[in-house]
């Protein structure tokens, strides 16, 4: 008779919240997937006064690939520059 008083006392107070049962629960979940990788932020924004002959190449290649992320679009593969000799 103890034995089901006890059970039955065990049952209320779990049911009513004075009993966490948490640790129990949270062990049969397993760990917690890994969290989601975010994109790199976007590169600064190309400005005129940044811009000089010697780096002409670049900043074209980076307006673009700006341009094309404004657009939604992947940007697309970097064209190799042309390299005087």
């Amino acid at each position: 008779m103890k034995r089901t008083r006890w059970l039955l006392l065990a049952v209320t107070l779990s049911g009513a919240g004075c009993l966490h049962t948490t640790p129990l629960v949270d062990q049969a979940k397993g760990p917690p997937p890994p969290a989601e990788e975010t994109a790199p932020p976007p590169p600064p924004a190309v400005r005129a006064d940044e811009i000089t002959e010697a780096n002409a190449p670049e900043k074209v290649r980076a307006l673009r690939a700006e341009i094309e992320r404004a657009a939604g679009k992947k940007p697309a593969a970097p064209v190799p520059a042309d390299t005087e000799d």
